[in-house]
């Protein structure tokens, strides 16, 4: 790629659920980049982290991304996109895959069917299958040896295999909390632990990246060899998927879900994320978080596949948060409840405006990031993976 123009970004201050285009003219937290300046050689290393949510509407899409695993480590394995047994790109040679789910616990917040008080299941990574069956172990411990999955040449198991494997873990099941924090648990997921001055411990992320922190003053697990240590490279793509079929609501104040807290407690539950959106993490806490982990931003890639119209899936992040149907609105029919942002065929679901998780894709690709937002509200998810797969492919060149 030729020398681009050297881009500036002011301090991005976008508010949470805010869905207004971010108008951007310089990198987040203000620190200016050429985007040339860092491209290195090729990696043949991808780290891809799946965060799925498990939420009671999300059975046909768990069922849709177990089918697309396997295909997804055969394409990145020998470089085929289209099956024809033509090499379209360079094969990856290492990859780890890591899976987590949107639950981050409610703090001192009981009361609540299927969500926990505490830190839930905290951005941790597992090998374990929730509902092992036919093809499916109920513990890959023994086979991969971490909480990731890995692949590599000299990988005893077979590329459809291992994307079987995934599956088998990624099928998360539907009884998760209902209040999902589907951006702080990727986040928490992959984050270091900071110096003692705040600054990062390693020489290869992004200039003036400080780790963040979080709930109750605790880190992330990113470098921590005991629980998701190892997963996430120097030299890597790190490539981040989302799936989900509401917005994030990850928020520092667990309290807004208290059914008895009067300060909260005039709304419907169903409710709480949408009318206190103030009390959520600014977006910006993402973009920052996750960029700062890459050197080279075109190392990054950040995929959702979540509650946007079918017209606009993949387009830029403006023009999907620019349509009508990404506004927030109170269902006049069930007032508990927002209008959906899109129906899939043949009463599969609904999804509702992901606004912030767009906002993040916006954030990032203003950085030179790879990012691709798309439907949740699809019968199968090929499409969607066919250009996440691009994505991943072209930062790894």
């Amino acid at each position: 790629m030729g020398t681009r123009r050297r881009i500036e970004i002011a301090l991005l201050s976008l508010l949470a659920w805010a869905c207004a285009p971010i108008e951007s003219s310089g990198t987040a937290s203000g620190v200016a980049y050429e985007p040339d300046y860092w491209r290195g050689p090729p990696t043949r290393a991808v780290d891809l982290l799946l965060m799925v949510d498990t939420s009671c509407s999300m059975t046909e899409e768990q069922a849709s991304l177990m089918t697309e695993l396997p295909r997804v480590l055969e394409v990145l394995t020998t470089g085929d996109r289209d099956g024809d047994r033509v090499q379209d790109f360079d094969p990856l040679t290492s990859i780890h895959i890591g899976v987590v789910d949107a639950d981050m616990g409610l703090g001192d917040v009981t009361g609540i069917a299927t969500c926990d008080p505490g830190f839930g299941d905290d951005g941790l990574m597992s090998v374990r299958a929730h509902y092992p069956g036919t093809g499916c172990q109920t513990d890959y411990t023994s086979i991969y040896g971490h909480a990731f999955f890995a692949f590599d040449p000299t990988s005893p198991r077979s590329t459809t295999q291992v994307g079987t494997d995934v599956g088998c873990v990624a099928a998360l099941g539907t009884a998760g909390c209902g209040f999902e924090h589907q951006l702080e648990s990727p986040l928490k997921a992959v984050s270091l632990r900071p110096n003692l001055d705040g600054s990062s411990p390693v020489d290869w992320t992004r200039d003036g990246y400080r780790p963040p922190v979080f709930y109750a003053g605790t880190l992330g697990h990113g470098d921590d060899a005991a629980t998701n240590g190892g997963f996430l490279r120097a030299d890597s793509v790190l490539a981040i998927v989302l799936l989900s079929d509401e917005d994030d609501c990850s928020t520092p104040n667990p309290r807004i879900f208290a059914p008895d807290d009067p300060a909260y407690n005039t709304v419907d539950l169903n409710l709480r994320c949408h009318t206190y959106a103030s009390e959520l993490y600014p977006v910006q806490r993402y973009v920052d978080g996750f960029a700062g982990l890459r050197r080279d931003p075109h190392r990054l890639v950040y995929a959702a596949i979540v509650g946007v119209p079918p017209e606009v899936a993949g387009e830029p992040p403006e023009v999907i948060l620019a349509d009508p149907n990404m506004t927030e609105t109170i269902n006049p029919a069930m007032t508990n409840q927002l209008l959906p942002s899109c129906v899939s065929p043949g009463g599969r679901g609904v999804g509702y405006p992901a606004v912030r998780m767009t906002a993040v894709a916006q954030g990032l690709r203003a950085l030179g990031a790879h990012t691709t937002v798309q439907t949740i509200c699809n019968t199968n998810f090929s499409a969607a993976f066919d250009e996440i797969l691009r994505e991943i492919t072209e930062a790894a060149r």
